[in-house]
């Protein structure tokens, strides 16, 4: 079913419909929240936190066929407030150290190809990147949103995006070539 007629048959009290827009988006949402947030714990309440909004605000949804937009808007927004909250609680040796002991693909058996290596490293140094440049990452290469889509979603301007998107990846490439020149 169309978006539009979800959140249509949200705004008159259709609970299945709510149930319909969870399976849809559900996974999307917290994928989003874990790579942000590089915690399972915080990513299930940044994407409960989403579906919450969607609950108590969806009259407030603009243009029901961008739903998509608006939860990920949500959820990106939600994160960034866990964010904010966790930086007052834990010292920075401490965020270090969670974000090292939770990082996706991180096993204590070794990774048995080079792709899952692969994937791990990028993901580690996905981790370390500030907010800012986590989030345009995320939402492009994860979520396949285009320049425009993530201006909207994140309340930026193209510009600020596609130069976000430019130092995530200068970033990402002289960390890689200054691990690889360290092997």
């Amino acid at each position: 079913m169309e978006d539009a007629a979800l959140v249509v048959r949200l705004l008159v009290g259709e609970k299945s419909s709510f149930d319909q827009i969870y399976k849809k988006y559900s996974t999307e949402l917290y994928r989003t929240a874990y790579l942000i947030l590089r915690n399972k714990t915080d990513a299930e309440d940044a994407t409960q936190d989403a579906f919450i909004a969607l609950w108590q605000k969806a009259g407030s949804i603009k243009n029901p066929e961008s739903l998509r937009y608006w939860l990920l808007k949500c959820v990106s927004g939600k994160s960034k407030d866990i964010l904010r909250k966790r930086r007052k609680e834990y010292p920075d040796e401490d965020i270090a150290t969670l974000s090292e002991a939770d990082t996706i693909g991180h096993s204590s058996t070794p990774a048995p190809t080079d792709e899952i290596e692969n994937k791990s490293v990028i993901n580690e140094r996905l981790a370390a990147l500030p907010y800012k440049y986590r989030e345009v990452l995320v939402l492009y290469y994860y979520n396949e949103l285009s320049v425009s889509e993530i201006a909207n979603v994140t309340g930026q301007l193209k510009g600020t995006v596609k130069s976000r998107l430019f130092h995530a990846r200068e970033k990402l490439r002289m960390d890689m070539e200054k691990e690889a020149g360290q092997h």
